[in-house]
This record gives C-alpha cells, structure tokens and sequence, in this order.
C-alpha cells in the first residue's frame, strides 16, 4: 500500500524556511539555524497547514533486550516496558499515545528531531497531502489508540557473526536472559491475533535464537493467515535445510532483508568476523531464486557504510541488481558502544571532519545510486513513499 502523499512543490527547505521565520517571529528574536520543539509548536499555531506526518510511531513498536519497548528507535521516550502487562496493552499505553498525539499535533515534542533522519532528510510528507489509507483516516480523525500493531522482536542479542559495525565479541547471554527471552516471546505469541506483522530479528539473527528458530519453524500459519513476517538476517544460516524448516511459515514471508556490508571475499572477512563470503553467495543465490519465484515477496540486501568497505558501494549495488533485489540498502555506520570515540572516528567517514569524506561524496555521485532500488537511507533523502508503506524495513 502506498499513500496518497505527492511532493509537489512542498520540498523540504520551503517548509523548513516559513517555520523559522514564524518561530522567530514568535520568539522575537533572529532566524534560528535549529528548530526546537517550543517554537516549533509556536510556528504551527501560525502555519497549521504546515504540519508534517511521521508514520513511525504508528506503525510497529520493538521489543528490546528486557523487555524495553520503543516505536521509533529517534524516540527517546518509551512506551513502557512488557512486564506483567500483555503487548497491545503496552502498544496502546499512555505513553504510547501521548507520542502519536505528538505526530498528530506536528509538534514532534518527544523526538530526537536533530538526529532523526526522515525528519533531517525532508522525506516526511505533510499532513494534508496524506489522502488515502490508513494513515489519512488516522489524521482526520487523530487516531491514538489503534487495533493492530506490527512487532519488530530485538530482545535476543545472539548471533554467529561479529560484525565490527555492531559488536565488540560474540554474544552469549546468561540462563536468566536465555528465561526473559523466553517470557518475552510468550507474549508475543498470547497477542498474535491482533499483530500484523512481526519482524525477526532486530538485534542478534533469528537463525542463532532457539526461540525465533522454534517459533519460524513450528508457527500455525493458516491459524494466523493476517499475519506476516520479516527477516532480517547475516544470511549465513539461511539455506535450503533451513527453507525446508520453515514449511508451516514460508507462505507467510513478506520480506528476507540479507545484511552483508561488502562486495568481495577480503572486505567481508575483515567486517563480518566468522562469516563465510563463499556460503553467503551460495544463500544469496537462493533467495534470489525464491523471489523470482515468488515464494517470498521482497528480498533486500544492506551495507553498513564505513572506511573499510566504502569502496566497494558501487559493486555492492551491482551485485543487487544481478540478485534481482527490490532494494539495496545503504546507511552509516552508528557507534553502539562498540568503539572509543576515536576508533569510531576513524571509521565513519560519513562525518564530513574524516579524511575520506570527499571519496564517500564522490561515490554517491554516481549514477548507480540514482536507480530507485537503491535505498540511501541515512546517507542522503529517504523515500517518503516507502516510509508511508506497509514494509517493515523502512
């Protein structure tokens, strides 16, 4: 599903400009370079016409590591946390609708609006361009508290690989959170018929999890036919033993996002410690295969851009075409605690101080990243009507 949304000629700078001006009005100072949430809102009361949308929070809510909760991970504020109440309880919370209310309104106040990307990139469509699907009912009527909700499940942290774009070490993780993973999949599976749609998995590969494995492998899909899923995977694990296993649930695949972050042999050895560049290609070439087929409905393969593998941007592009991928993902590598502030430093060259900066504006200026299956996420412009889409995997 698409929206209804069209840029016309509302581009991002000719909504940013009319809002400082009118937040400098109403602060009776000069033109301000950053828009905060106090004159944001003042600037609105002034140009309500001007209000954005932001899909995000109205979309999915992730699970995290505990039982933590988020519905956009540029929102500081939680929902609240899966304790003793069940998900939709948590997905409708307060908390919960208080941030939608904030989308709706236009004032944003719970966002991280300088770090947020949609926001920075001007791929949020105004409000009164939304006019049809969901999303434009939900305006009209300033929906909070919503009947369905997608679940995107990043509470296990296990994985085969150490991808130095994510993790210092492989993780393992103890008997009592081996229990809380366990606990927090229970309710998931307690709320399956009011979800949609469930991504695995946001933090380690569902692969490595006994409880996402157990839960693809063995779930009831012609018990739960609304529901679909998402998998987001290093691809290592996924081939034809494990397509066989995943019988009851293949039906059920919308969408197989494969994260690989290089082109050739060397780089992917030095990014992706453990993994096999030759057994990837091998996996690769089954999904591939799969979607030709239409056994699954959307195959993406993403890169993590950093000073080791930039070079191979273009090649990695190419390599998706020759796949067949509805989309080829690229975004700059973020610092998860992985690194020392100079060792990150050092690596993302996304930041204009680094040496390579220049190389990385000079690849991105070739045509290859022009083709609409490339997806810069938060290199450059997002794609506004993808945000507004039903994919998980925005």
């Amino acid at each position: 599903m698409e929206s209804g949304f069209t840029s016309g000629n509302d581009s991002f700078w000719e909504f940013l400009q009319p809002l400082r001006r009118a937040a400098s009005t109403a602060a009776g100072c000069k033109p301000v370079n950053s828009i905060k949430y106090a004159l944001l809102k003042a600037a609105l009361a002034r140009l309500p016409e001007r209000k954005l949308f932001c899909p995000m929070p109205f979309k999915m809510i992730e699970i995290e590591r505990g039982g933590s909760t988020n519905l956009c991970c540029w929102l500081p504020r939680s929902p609240g946390r899966l304790d003793e109440k069940g998900l939709m309880d948590i997905w409708n919370s307060p908390g919960a609708q208080e941030i939608r209310a904030s989308i709706l309104d236009g004032t944003f106040r719970y966002c991280d609006l300088e770090r947020c990307p949609y926001f920075v990139s001007g791929s949020l469509p105004l409000q009164k361009n939304i006019t049809d699907g969901p999303y434009a009912e939900i305006i009209r009527k300033r929906v909070t508290k919503l009947d369905t909700a997608k679940v995107f499940l990043a509470m296990d942290p296990r994985c085969n690989l150490r991808c130095i774009s994510c993790r210092s070490d492989y993780t393992r993780i103890s008997e009592e959170e081996q229990d809380e993973v366990k606990r927090l999949m229970g309710s998931v599976k307690r709320d399956l018929s009011h979800i949609t749609a469930i991504g695995l998995s946001g933090s380690g590969d569902p692969f490595v999890s006994p409880e996402t494995r157990e839960f693809l492998f063995n779930h009831d899909a012609v018990q739960y036919p609304h529901l679909k899923f998402y998998l987001l995977t290093n691809g290592q694990m996924f081939n034809q033993t494990c397509w066989e296993q995943m019988k009851n649930v293949r039906d059920a695949v919308a969408s197989v996002q494969v994260s690989i972050d290089a082109a050739t042999r060397e780089t992917y050895e030095k990014v992706r410690l453990g993994g096999s560049f030759v057994n990837l290609r091998e996996n690769l070439r089954l999904i591939s295969d799969l979607r030709r087929k239409g056994k699954i409905r959307e195959f993406i393969i993403s890169f993590v851009v950093n000073a080791l593998n930039f070079r191979e941007m273009k090649d990695f592009a190419r390599l998706g075409f020759e796949l067949g991928c509805d989309q080829i993902a690229f975004s700059f590598m973020s610092n998860w605690c992985t690194f020392s502030e100079e060792e990150y430093r050092d690596l993302a060259l996304h930041l204009p101080e680094h040496k390579d900066h220049a190389a990385l504006k000079e690849t991105l200026a070739d045509p290859v990243f022009r083709d609409p299956r490339v997806f810069l996420h938060n290199l450059s412009g997002l794609q506004a009507r993808r945000i507004l889409g039903d994919s998980m995997f925005v």
